[in-house]
């Protein structure tokens, strides 16, 4: 998240502050009187500055170092996925992920690359649900007359006939 206020900003605060003899809720009404065009920032700012500049000597938060490390997606990371899920169909994406130290997310998104879904065997809409359809509605849908929906037919050509194996 960006700074909110300028350095100018955060330095009047901090006069204000020691104006209002370290009164955080009367600095709040003083700042908005003196600058009545700029935004009111609330009275737990004005302690935090203070906090801020006392412990760090900076009025800005620091923003880098928080959180967790951003993963970059590799080919090697996606083949150790595909290979577990391969292995296991059954295992679910935390466990990968926690398994291998990427986050769930970064599972899940390369599954879903690959037309796989979690829990499944079999690509994601493989399998066209036991309803009965006219040829319109089919068409509509995007399935073909035998059933297979366009988007395996994108994906897999010939063998996606194979991969529709429902009944009807």
């Amino acid at each position: 998240m960006a700074a909110q206020f300028s350095n100018e900003d955060y330095t009047d605060m901090i006069l204000v502050y020691g104006f209002c003899e370290d009164n955080a809720r009367l600095s709040v009404r003083v700042y908005g009187e003196r600058f009545p065009n700029r935004r009111l920032p609330n009275h737990t700012t004005f302690t935090a500055v203070v906090r801020r500049l006392r412990e760090t000597g900076r009025f800005a938060a620091r923003t880098s170092d928080y959180g967790r490390n951003r993963f970059v997606r590799t080919a090697d990371v996606e083949e150790e996925i595909l290979a577990r899920v391969e292995a296991d169909p059954e295992l679910s994406t935390r466990r990968i992920g926690a398994e291998m130290e990427v986050s769930k997310d970064v599972v899940h998104r390369t599954l879903k690359e690959q037309l796989l879904h979690p829990y499944h065997k079999t690509p994601r809409g493989a399998v066209m649900c036991n309803v009965k359809m006219s040829e319109t509605s089919r068409s509509r849908l995007g399935y073909n007359a035998t059933g297979v929906h366009r988007n395996l037919v994108d994906a897999y050509g010939d063998n996606a006939l194979i991969l529709a194996t429902c009944k009807r």
